[in-house]
């Protein structure tokens, strides 16, 4: 009879864990078509995706590149952001899928395989299939999760998020049994972390190194955590070795990269975050010990894990204080897998004491189902909110609507060189290059961006949006130096900047007005003058170049980077920077040059 009772609850409970695991998935799939608009052929939503959908867009055009043409002048297409994601999308698209459609079928994809991966996640920390089931549930519902694929579009982001999942099951494994088998597999997934999306894999170091100080704060023997430290330290080791084919190149090339404000002092001080870090990590793990009835180690880091990432990520104290390199950091995506703790937090709430507040609210005045509902009502407020408070931020870098076609067919049709510069335009504008085949002088928030005076637009504004109005004086008034041709303004926007300027206003569509330059721009300057012509193909600039001078000075308007290699006819010439941060280069004698630009990317 008990076995039969037994067996009956068994049942009950597992059937019950299979309903909350299917709503999660069910929420999960509803965010993922509402946020990539599945069944529309609009674009997906969020500001990301006009950073990372071009990128693809380049890819299907011209294969397997290295160098960016479309944006900032030129760029390095992988070598300051990781390729994997690209290829995930780029890959469907060889057997002839459409690129867009490409795009989000990958994201729901992978937005639908998180929520199975973070099941096997609370398994692995022995929760039980109901509480799981459960966590997944809260795990879906805490608003960072469905906000950063619907407002934030964070595509690498959301490919990452199982393979950090994963990853975590593995270390958590490694922990415990000391198996090869778990130390090569968390290895492999964080390489696989490390090259979709290396803040994602920083943040998984971190989580880490949170598990590793609570083995040595634990009671255990020295040998016990000496082992405990190898088998959490080796899958580190092994996964940057495995991904040092990105890494080493952009660890490199790291001082050209415009987001990087690290300057030579502050390398001094890593030393020092490091120990207030692991301070801090020790200090909040002691609390979340007294917090937690169990005393068991998982609960504690639990506890610490979701105090310390919603410290970084609420932005109460400067990242560069407490995190090794936090400056660098975009905090908010903490705040993100900070959802992971939090969850799992919730679905064993009874495993925590917070004295009165602890009997008040979980003390059987909260209970699931409130939680769950209590969850969907902030999603939804906060949706609102959203809505209400920013509804031109919505417009233009959200669910930015279609690309006029006036304007893209009118670019289209341009036969001559000309780059964009676009101010107050919504996000569209990142995917013009595509379309028109007209390129860009700005790109979406500025990483990659190598000329000298893009890196004083700052890290979180983009030239379009930058508020810095003798910025973009500049680029207009030197605007035959960058070989702008057009400019695109919101006709709410800064319209006032282009007076007595030499661009004239040519159409007007959707509330977006196209400037044309009065004079003609070129890709290529020379002094003095000579009869050139050129072209550009995937990673190569070929110039033809026929000079009357013994030497003449070529300037050639796309960004200058050390991987880029000169040849004259056949024999290499030296390339340097010109002021504004060009290719520079100096032909000698007279007559016919070919002039071969290369992008041989190497560490050497």
């Amino acid at each position: 009879m008990e076995r039969a009772a037994e067996a009956f609850l068994a049942g009950k409970n597992g059937f019950k864990a299979s309903m909350v695991m299917l709503a999660a998935l069910l929420v999960n799939l509803a965010t993922a078509i509402y946020a990539t608009q599945l069944f529309s052929t609009s674009y997906p939503l969020g500001m990301d995706t006009f950073s990372h959908l071009p990128k693809l867009l380049y890819m299907v055009d011209n294969g397997l590149a290295s160098w960016f043409f479309d944006w900032y002048a030129g760029m390095p297409l992988f070598l300051f952001y990781p390729p994997l994601s690209y290829f995930f999308a780029y890959l469907p698209t060889l057997l002839g899928l459409n690129p867009l459609l490409s795009y989000k079928l990958v994201e729901v994809v992978f937005i639908l395989a998180a929520p199975i991966v973070f099941y096997f996640f609370c398994r692995r920390l022995g929760l039980s299939g109901e509480k799981a089931a459960y966590a997944t549930l809260f795990f879906s519902l805490i608003p960072f999760v469905p906000l950063n694929s619907i407002v934030f579009g964070r595509f690498p982001n959301i490919v990452a998020m199982p393979f950090y999942l994963a990853a975590l099951i593995f270390f958590f494994e490694a922990v415990e049994t000391h198996s090869k088998r778990s130390v090569l597999a968390a290895g492999g997934f964080f390489a696989l972390t490390l090259l979709t999306h290396h803040l994602s894999a920083y943040i998984l170091t971190v989580s880490v190194a949170i598990l590793l100080l609570n083995v040595l704060f634990g009671r255990e023997s020295f040998q016990a955590k000496l082992r405990k430290v190898f088998s959490l330290s080796s899958p580190l080791i092994f996964g940057l070795v495995l991904s040092s084919f990105w890494l080493i190149p952009f660890l490199v090339y790291l001082k050209y990269w415009h987001q990087l404000s690290f300057n030579p002092s502050s390398l001094y001080y890593l030393p020092v975050a490091s120990v207030i870090f692991i301070l801090t990590v020790l200090g909040v793990s002691m609390l979340s010990e007294r917090l937690s009835k169990t005393k068991d180690m998982y609960s504690r880091v639990m506890l610490a894990w979701v105090f310390l990432f919603f410290i970084y990520g609420a932005y109460l104290l400067p990242g560069g204080l407490l995190l090794p390199g936090g400056g660098e950091v975009d905090l908010m995506r903490f705040q993100l897998y900070a959802s992971i703790p939090l969850a799992i937090a919730l679905a064993t709430r009874e495993k925590y004491d917070f004295g009165l507040v602890s009997r008040k609210l979980f003390g059987g005045y909260v209970s699931t189902s409130l939680l769950v509902t209590l969850l969907l009502t902030v999603n939804v407020v906060a949706g609102a909110v959203i809505l209400a408070s920013t509804p031109q931020v919505v417009a233009k870098e959200v669910d930015v609507g279609r690309i006029p076609p006036e304007i893209a067919g009118y670019l289209a049709s341009q036969q001559c060189f000309g780059r964009i510069l676009a101010i107050d335009c919504p996000f569209w504008v990142y995917l013009l290059p595509h379309y028109t085949g007209k390129r860009l002088i700005d790109g979406w928030y500025p990483q990659g961006s190598i000329l000298v005076m893009l890196k004083k637009v700052g890290k979180t504004y983009t030239l379009n949006n930058c508020k810095n109005d003798g910025l973009i004086r500049h680029f207009i008034e030197r605007a035959d130096d960058y070989g702008i041709r057009w400019i695109l303004v919101s006709e709410e926007g800064r319209t006032y900047l282009l007076q007595n300027s030499h661009f004239k206003p040519v159409l007007e569509a959707e509330g977006i007005i196209l400037y044309e330059n009065q004079h003609k721009v070129s890709y290529v300057d020379v002094k003095p003058q000579a009869k050139v012509s050129w072209s550009w193909s995937r990673d190569k600039i070929e110039l033809r170049v026929e000079s009357l001078s013994e030497r003449t000075e070529v300037i050639v308007k796309e960004a200058y980077f050390p991987a880029w290699k000169a040849y004259d006819n056949g024999v290499s010439i030296p390339l340097k920077q010109s002021e504004l941060g060009f290719m520079k280069l100096t032909l000698q004698g007279r007559g016919e040059h070919r002039v071969t630009l290369v992008f041989e990317e190497d560490v050497t």
